[in-house]
């Protein structure tokens, strides 16, 4: 098992304060380069990156969130 710690995403890659940053992605492979990580259905893996603050993400086990991405909700 392999973990990577970033931090603070325009330090680690070197982007400008004036840039928006929206997506990651991902290739992962063996060191001899004969094995590389996929997503499902031998997709590239895309990570969203989100505005700073508050996020969360509710899943129902299917492909669609539960709530929306930046959209209000109110609970009693």
């Amino acid at each position: 098992m392999w973990k990577l710690t970033i931090g603070d995403l325009r330090t680690y890659y070197g982007v400008a304060a004036g840039e928006t940053i929206k997506q990651l992605c991902f290739v992962f492979r063996t060191a001899d380069c004969k094995k590389e990580g996929k997503g499902a259905g031998g997709a590239d893996i895309f990570v969203d990156v989100l505005d700073s603050g508050f996020q969360l993400s509710l899943s129902n086990g299917l492909t669609a969130p539960v709530v929306a991405v930046n959209s209000s909700h109110s609970s009693t």
